[in-house]
């Protein structure tokens, strides 16, 4: 994957879900792309929501915990419960997975309550096979392009033969950098041991700047060469940066505005 460029930046920020002030000419999605963009967009939706949780129940525990991180803590799995989660943070000592803390949410716009789990608490089934499919992605072998990389498991469905689907996303603390290059995502057997496969979503590493020359982008734009249509992470980094963002793909060019996308058209000096 390459940069194309930073669309041209304005004073204008973007609106709240990555919407512009300009005006897209936009077509009908061509009908063979439809479920992959569906897809796409109904998956980032859920990488960001899941990631947004993570993300809030980490600053709620740390600041609990005095404001510093808990040394027992190995990882976190998020389990959403209607219109509330529950992110367990969990420990791991070689021979059991046993809760550390958990952070409520009774929404998603709610403040975290943080819960300490109770002396000899054992993890809870789902909270055990949610972990072990976490530990089993991030083991696999992978081509990195941050030192730090979060995780999103997605629940056991039909669609995946009931096996777990782990995203593997790179994190960095730059707030004004999005890291587009390194997303990828691990199917991983129900039980949470064996690694199905694990798919790069990008073909190398990318990191755009959100500022340049103290100006800040007001959308941004970047190949995908490895198909067709926008993919969840370009789903993922419109909603977690608010912006549009613009794809451009061996079908042509795609806006993604959150979860809405919009088809531009094919590339090339006629459009046609």
């Amino acid at each position: 994957m390459a940069a194309v460029a930073l669309v041209t930046v304005s004073c204008a920020p973007a609106t709240r879900g990555g919407a512009t002030s300009g005006h897209d000419p936009s077509r009908p999605i061509p009908a063979d792309l439809a479920p992959q963009i569906q897809n796409a967009a109904d998956v980032g939706r859920r990488m960001f929501v899941l990631d947004s949780y993570a993300s809030r129940a980490t600053d709620a525990a740390i600041a609990s915990n005095g404001g510093k991180p808990d040394p027992r803590v190995r990882g976190w799995v998020v389990a959403e419960q209607g219109h509330s989660a529950v992110v367990t943070f969990l420990s791991n000592d070689g021979n059991a997975v046993a809760p550390v803390v958990r952070v409520r949410f009774a929404s998603f716009e709610s403040t975290p309550k943080v819960v300490p789990a109770e002396p000899g608490e054992a993890a809870t089934p789902e909270e055990i096979a949610l972990f072990s499919a976490r530990e089993t992605a991030v083991a696999g072998k992978f081509r990195p392009c941050s030192e730090r990389y979060n995780t999103v498991v997605l629940p056991a469905s039909a669609a995946e033969g009931g096996n777990f689907v782990v995203c593997l996303i790179p994190a960095t603390t730059d707030p004004n950098v999005v890291l587009v290059g390194g997303f990828h995502r691990a199917v991983v057997s129900a039980d949470g041991r064996t690694l199905l496969s694990l798919t790069p979503l990008s073909k190398s590493c990318l990191d755009i700047p959100l500022v340049q020359n103290g100006v800040h982008a007001e959308a941004l734009m970047a190949s995908h060469i490895l198909g067709p249509a926008p993919a969840e992470h370009h789903v993922f980094l419109s909603l977690l940066h608010r912006m549009t963002f613009y794809v451009a793909t061996s079908r042509g060019a795609f806006a993604v505005s959150g979860t809405e996308m919009r088809y531009l058209g094919p590339l090339g000096p006629s459009g046609k």
